[in-house]
């Protein structure tokens, strides 16, 4: 595959999950929401950060690069652009070397 052609974006947003398990019987495992075992419903905006960089190393992994990030502007995700030091002025983040530009739609 061409280099150009492994260029991707990671996007996020909050919803809202409702707790339910479903037996994939196809796959024969029992299929659900992720707990995070802290009883909370949403996720705060450390957790969210450490979620988006483990994301874009899986990414990685399968030989794609992370070009941009993309959210909407909910009260998390710009916890989480402050927390990166994102601003008008200063729109990327270097993670591990690669320069990912954060967008809000």
């Amino acid at each position: 595959m061409p280099e150009s052609h492994r260029n991707c974006q990671i996007t996020w947003d909050e919803i809202s999950v409702k707790k339910d398990l479903v037996y994939n019987n196809h796959k024969d495992v029992t299929d659900g929401f992720i707990d995070n075992d802290d009883g909370k419903s949403t996720v705060n905006s450390k957790k969210l950060i450490k979620l988006i960089k483990d994301n874009i190393d899986i990414v990685k992994e399968i030989a794609l690069n992370v070009k941009e990030a993309v959210s909407d502007q909910g009260l998390a995700n710009q916890s989480v652009l402050n927390l990166l030091e994102i601003t008008e002025n200063r729109y990327h983040y270097n993670h591990k070397g690669a320069k990912i530009h954060f967008m809000c739609d």
